[in-house]
């Protein structure tokens, strides 16, 4: 029943229904993306890094989405499931 799931799962590292936190991954929009840094400041855990003024994700994340939450271009979605969704600020940050 579930065969497409598990290829998705154990070969190509994916999860088709954007619930599994471990499969899922950081992507940026290069043309969005304008290189500031706001998301290397804000990680709580310093997990961010700019390589050629694009962010790059370490191993240690816990998932707060403050990085997609602050970027003032919308350049950084989470898999599927940030994708057209509005984001979340807190004006205390």
């Amino acid at each position: 029943y579930f065969r497409d799931e598990y290829i998705a799962h154990i070969v190509d590292k994916t999860c088709p229904a954007g619930v599994c936190k471990k499969l899922l991954r950081y992507s940026i929009d290069p043309e969005k993306c304008i290189g500031c840094g706001k998301c290397v400041s804000l990680c709580p855990l310093n997990n961010i890094k700019l390589e050629n003024n694009k962010p790059v994700w370490n191993g240690n994340c816990t998932h707060c989405m403050a990085c997609i939450s602050y970027c003032p271009t919308e350049a950084i979605e989470y898999g599927k499931k940030s994708a057209k969704k509005p984001r979340y600020t807190f004006e205390g940050l």
